[in-house]
């Protein structure tokens, strides 16, 4: 079976393959799709302890389909909802400094802006398939806390695009 567009996966791969120092696998991080519990670096469906690795999930959002015109193309908006979190050292966990944890936050998102034109979601299954114009980072919220030792960042990743259905 045809694999459809999957833009979780896009993110996912999108935030290690465009890396800004260019080696994701030197990261103490791992990449979760949310909803299938698959984490990326092992292939399999399992939960991630946050005392041996910070985290960068990902999960469907909304998807809006506006019609245009009189012929049934749409403009489609695609959210996928990202978070990023870890531990400070301090309490078993990977991340060394609120600075450390940041970076990770703004590496993942300059990875994302690298491909922020034109972004190529690929789909063996061209039925639904949306020609993206770009992805935009928006609705960043530091959830972290200011006395704890946890630390999280929430933010969508907004894809516009547009759908042809007579085109497959």
């Amino acid at each position: 079976m045809a694999d459809v567009q999957d833009e979780v996966r896009w993110v996912l791969e999108t935030i290690a393959d465009q890396w800004p120092d260019g080696d994701f696998a030197d990261e103490t991080v791992v990449r979760q799709d949310f909803e299938s519990s698959e984490v990326l670096e092992t292939g399999r469906r399992e939960g991630v302890e946050l005392s041996q690795t910070a985290a960068i999930s990902a999960d469907e959002g909304d998807r809006a389909r506006t019609p245009i015109g009189t012929e049934f193309h749409y403009d489609v908006e695609t959210v996928v909802a990202v978070r990023v979190e870890g531990v400070h050292e301090e309490a078993g966990g990977t991340i060394a400094s609120k600075g450390e944890f940041r970076r990770l936050v703004r590496y993942a998102q300059a990875a994302i802006d690298a491909e922020r034109t034109y972004p190529s979601v690929d789909a063996d299954d061209e039925v639904g398939f949306v020609h993206y114009e770009d992805a935009r980072i928006e609705n960043e919220q530091n959830v972290s806390s200011d006395y704890a030792d946890d630390f999280r960042v929430d933010f969508d990743v907004r894809l516009t695009g547009k759908q042809d259905p007579d085109r497959r």
